[in-house]
């Protein structure tokens, strides 16, 4: 593949004009596999050293396009590389400046491959080395957390770590699944092996259900419809399997939103009244649509440890409110008049909603009929605690980020 005379395109063989924007978008896939950078430059390198060895290029050309290539990877690393749609994937991106640094010798790195096949070997080689590094670092997290279980232990394990955020997980859903899926088989693989635990208790989500229908009760079929929603339901699906197999001491929650003093910043309520304080408009995705219920974390607590001493293992519970369920909208409305605010001159109506559920809305009866749980903290109460809070500690919550910062 060859550079023509204008440097217009890398494949200006086949594609002599600019293709329209609309096509560049749905053809690109750079959004997904320029993390793939490092792989690509790697494999490029490797390539051109087997040419040298074949004879099919001299060793002044392989150490050329080997500078150009780690002054690339250099350019990526520092920020300073500019990535453009028309360049359809990660390796057409780093051809086409290796084109502009060191001239048509950059077209030997094409000589007996294509790029397809230099693009599926970067995913290759990239997911072998990121599934190697994930398994090593859940392996010395698990280590860890069962050195520390088998000194103490304790008869009663309740997992509430979870990698959330329904937007995010669409960007990264490979991670969600290792997080919310193996990291849970992983875990409990070696639980069911200690004789001490007598219960484990696991912090489920709604979601599993998709969108509901108005008071949903345990039995209710799956059909989740986000990346974290399915990441989530495979964990509880195996563990479902470990209890019918094995008798493992397995019970789950399935709480509805919830919420309380020092939760991340980002989540709807504490994010509202920051927005509000600060006189920030605050986007309502969806146009506020979506019908939510929220518990406060007290309640979440006390009927989390009645779970652990009382709930029959295998057994979902659902813990919901008393109060009726709450669109988004109606929720910062209840919050602009909290802290007399207008709602209309507050807010952002936004059509996208990122994949969330219309409703979820659960029937909470099993656990108060068998486990005798009731919810004490109203939803009103429960936000003035949090205004409360945010007032007494605003010289430091007004500094911290307001967005969900995603952690790989």
């Amino acid at each position: 593949m060859s550079q023509n005379k204008n440097n217009k395109t890398v494949w200006s063989t086949r594609i002599t004009k600019d293709t329209s924007s609309i096509f560049q978008k749905v053809g690109s896939s750079l959004s997904v596999d320029k993390r793939l950078f490092k792989e690509d430059i790697a494999g490029s390198i490797a390539h051109v050293e087997m040419l040298f060895k074949q004879k099919i290029i001299t060793f002044k050309i392989k150490n050329k396009i080997i500078w150009g290539l780690n002054k690339i990877r250099n350019e990526i690393i520092k920020k300073k590389f500019i990535f453009n749609l028309k360049h359809e994937d990660i390796h057409m991106s780093i051809e086409k400046r290796l084109f502009e640094i060191i001239g048509d010798d950059a077209g030997f790195i094409h000589t007996a491959r294509s790029r397809n096949d230099q693009v599926i070997t970067d995913f290759k080689i990239w997911l072998k080395k990121s599934t190697y590094e994930i398994t090593k670092t859940l392996d010395a997290l698990i280590s860890t957390i069962l050195k520390v279980a088998d000194k103490e232990e304790p008869e009663i394990v309740a997992n509430f770590a979870a990698q959330g955020e329904v937007r995010n997980s669409w960007c990264f859903p490979e991670q969600w699944y290792q997080t919310n899926c193996m990291g849970v088989v992983r875990l409990t693989e070696e639980w069911r092996e200690r004789d001490y635990l007598k219960k484990y208790v696991t912090s489920s989500t709604p979601e599993v259900y998709g969108s509901t229908e108005k008071n949903l009760e345990e039995n209710h079929h799956y059909l989740p419809s986000t990346p974290y929603a399915a990441s989530k339901l495979a964990g509880d699906l195996h563990l479902i399997t470990l209890y019918k197999r094995y008798q493992f001491p397995v019970v789950f929650t399935r709480a509805a939103n919830v919420y309380g003093i020092h939760q991340q910043l980002y989540r709807i309520i504490p994010r509202t009244i920051i927005y509000l304080k600060l006189g920030e408009t605050l986007e309502l995705h969806g146009w506020g649509k979506p019908v939510r219920s929220f518990i406060h974390i007290r309640d979440v607590a006390d009927a989390t440890m009645r779970v652990a001493e009382q709930g029959e293992s295998g057994e979902v519970y659902h813990v919901a409110p008393q109060e009726e369920e709450i669109t988004i909208a109606k929720l910062v409305q209840m919050i602009c008049r909290m802290m007399n605010c207008d709602f209309e001159s507050s807010v952002q109506l936004t059509s996208e909603n990122f994949g969330q559920d219309a409703m979820y809305s659960l029937n909470s009866d099993k656990i108060r009929t068998q486990l005798r749980w009731a919810p004490e903290i109203s939803l009103e109460e429960g936000i003035q605690e949090i205004i409360s809070w945010i007032e007494d500690n605003w010289d430091t919550i007004c500094h911290m980020p307001l967005d969900y910062i995603h952690k790989s």
